[in-house]
């Protein structure tokens, strides 16, 4: 934000302060955000280390407690064709990185990760219970869309993250699927303006969002 030369705020760095996410001078109501000054300097890549320690376990006696302390961290990211007469989404190239602990099988360990994927894209870009008249009339898989074979990435990815310094067991389960929505959405965004915060993002939803912009 600011080095030994006054910075984006063109204010010395301890006259800065951080407020609810937004880096201003103090006394002062001008901010800016974290990711408008990460863009702005374009140093490339940020990264940060930190820790967290937490407690799990379950009485033996009472069975009270917190059963897992494990937590699952996954990331997406998406690139796009989006047909702006039709509003069909299709997904042409995808990265998923999740951190495995220590991965025994990495064969199944990156199928289970493809499964999640396809399981977000469904989600993200199909599936939708339709009701007429309180009933359901999409209520078998003729009907009901899903994503298949063909909906997933051509170009398809998957990072697997271990730590050399543990031995433990990760669970990946169904840890990448729920940032494959965002992902898709915000790629819409970047791509077209149209923020849609309703799943599914069908090309009907999309039409009617572009329309009323």
């Amino acid at each position: 934000l600011a080095g030994r030369e006054p910075g984006q705020l063109k204010v010395s760095p301890h006259d800065i302060e951080m407020r609810d996410g937004l880096l201003r001078q103090r006394g002062t109501e001008g901010a800016l955000s974290i990711a408008q000054v990460v863009a702005a300097s374009k140093l490339g890549t940020v990264t940060a280390t930190g820790s967290f320690v937490s407690e799990g376990g379950l009485h033996p006696e009472t069975g009270q407690g917190i059963a897992s302390d494990h937590w699952h961290q996954g990331a997406v990211a998406a690139e796009l064709d989006l047909d702006i007469r039709t509003g069909k989404v299709t997904v042409s190239r995808l990265r998923a990185s999740v951190y495995a602990g220590n991965v025994v099988n990495p064969v199944n360990a990156r199928m289970q990760i493809v499964g999640s994927i396809a399981f977000g894209l469904s989600q993200a870009l199909f599936e939708q219970i339709i009701y007429d008249n309180g009933h359901v009339a999409n209520q078998n898989l003729s009907e009901y869309a899903l994503a298949g074979r063909v909906d997933l990435p051509a170009d398809l990815q998957v990072s697997l993250l271990e730590n050399p310094a543990t031995t433990a067991i990760h669970g990946l389960g169904e840890t990448c699927l729920p940032p494959v929505s965002p992902a898709i959405a915000n790629a819409i965004e970047n791509a077209t303006g149209i923020r849609c915060l309703q799943l599914p993002m069908t090309a009907e939803r999309l039409l009617g969002l572009a329309a009323g912009q």
